[in-house]
């Protein structure tokens, strides 16, 4: 499931640091108001082998803004949007009536926000051309003379289409609790030249490299489902992997 949700800041101007993801994500996870469910998705999630799948994502937020070098803050004008997806429509719901029925007063960074509306997604689920919505991640833990590291693998790289398919295998194993019945799928560029790196400091405790640009996706609509309402690659609940329809 798929939900938009349009917001805007009391004063007109709502402020984020250039690396909000992590700020974004603990807005959605405040949104849930089942603290058992809530601790489940934060912590938990869906198990397949020894990872973790916590099934949700979300877009990078869109509207008119400006960016201020001196302070690194982004300053967004009027309406401000956000896309989020999860396999599960109870954590939708969960979003849905603590953000609009209850009334819920809404403050990111302590700037009070207003919902100006929530509406479903309704989009035909395909194989096809897709532009990312939040950039997409895929890593691997490597060891360099001794030393363990993140190599970030780019879209030109085969590793890229095949980690993103045994990702959603996993994902789909670990929700569903059994194989798919299809289990072809693959990415691949529309243009080699026309995708960009995006490096994001997450909680400025890391780095993560991620991608964005327009590609094709063939395969298995089982796999394309689970990637389309839980993102491509990894770290999706930090808010990476969301697509759409192009």
């Amino acid at each position: 499931m798929r939900i938009k949700i349009v917001m805007k800041s009391e004063n007109g101007n709502l402020q984020v640091p250039i690396n909000y993801n992590h700020i974004i994500q603990a807005l959605l996870l405040s949104w849930i108001n089942d603290k058992e469910y809530r601790e489940f998705i934060h912590n938990e999630g869906y198990k397949y082998e020894n990872k973790n799948y916590k099934l949700f994502t979300f877009s990078k937020l869109y509207g008119l803004y400006r960016y201020n070098k001196n302070d690194q803050k982004i300053i967004f004008n009027g309406d401000v949007t956000l896309i989020v997806s999860c396999v599960e429509d109870i954590f939708m719901q969960y979003l849905i009536n603590t953000c609009i029925l209850s009334n819920m007063p809404i403050k990111i960074l302590n700037q009070q926000v207003i919902i100006k509306s929530v509406s479903i997604v309704n989009e035909k689920i395909h194989q096809g051309n897709i532009s990312f919505l939040s950039p997409c991640t895929v890593y691997s833990t490597i060891y360099n003379n001794g030393k363990k590291q993140t190599y970030y693998y780019e879209p030109i790289e085969k590793e890229f289409s095949d980690l993103i398919k045994q990702n959603l295998i996993s994902k789909y194993k670990a929700y569903y609790g059994q194989e798919p019945s299809d289990s072809s799928f693959s990415i691949k560029l529309l243009n080699e030249k026309s995708y960009k790196k995006i490096i994001t400091k997450y909680k400025d405790s890391y780095i993560i490299i991620a991608y964005d640009g327009c590609f094709q996706i063939t395969g298995s609509m089982e796999l394309i489902k689970i990637g389309y309402d839980s993102g491509l690659g990894s770290k999706n609940s930090q808010g990476f992997g969301e697509f759409k329809f192009i």
